[in-house]
C-alpha cells in the first residue's frame, strides 16, 4: 500500500506544482485564454459585493446607531473611530465626550465606500443593525 500512496502523492504534487507554474492568461493545459476572459474573471462578483455593501450601509444614513469606540480615526487623529453592532467602521468627532472602550450613540451623516461618518447623538434611538 505504501508505494501506491507515494506514487499518488507524487502525481498530486506534480499537479499542484504545474498549477502554480501557470502563466497569467493561460488555463491549466497551457492554452492561451482570450484577453477579455482574463480581464473579466471575478470582476462581476466584486462589483456585486460592492453594490450590496453600499445598499446595506445606505440604510444606516440618518440613523442613530450604537458604536463601540476603539480608538482614533486612521486619517484624522482628531476624530474617534469605532464599530457598529454590524461591524461597520464609523468615524466621528467625539474627542473629550467618548473614550476608548465606551459605547457611544452616533448619528450617521455620511456613507462612504468603506466606512461611515457621523456625529455624537444627544438621544439614543433603536440601535438595531439595519445593514443585514
Amino acid at each position: 500500500m505504501a508505494p501506491a500512496r507515494s506514487r499518488l502523492g507524487k502525481a498530486l504534487s506534480g499537479l499542484v506544482l504545474s498549477a502554480l507554474l501557470l502563466h497569467p492568461g493561460e488555463d491549466w493545459l497551457g492554452r492561451v485564454l482570450p484577453q477579455a476572459t482574463v480581464l473579466g474573471l471575478g470582476s462581476g462578483s466584486a462589483e456585486a459585493a460592492a453594490r450590496t455593501s453600499a445598499e446595506r450601509s445606505g440604510r444606516l444614513a440618518g440613523r442613530t446607531v450604537e458604536v463601540l469606540v476603539d480608538g482614533t480615526a486612521k486619517k484624522n487623529t482628531g476624530e474617534l473611530s469605532g464599530r457598529t453592532r454590524c461591524n461597520r467602521v464609523v468615524n466621528f468627532d467625539g474627542q473629550g465626550s467618548a473614550s476608548v472602550g465606551a459605547l457611544a450613540q452616533v448619528r450617521i451623516s455620511q456613507v462612504l465606500p468603506h466606512s461611515l461618518r457621523g456625529t455624537l447623538a444627544s438621544r439614543p434611538e433603536e440601535a438595531a443593525c439595519l445593514s443585514k
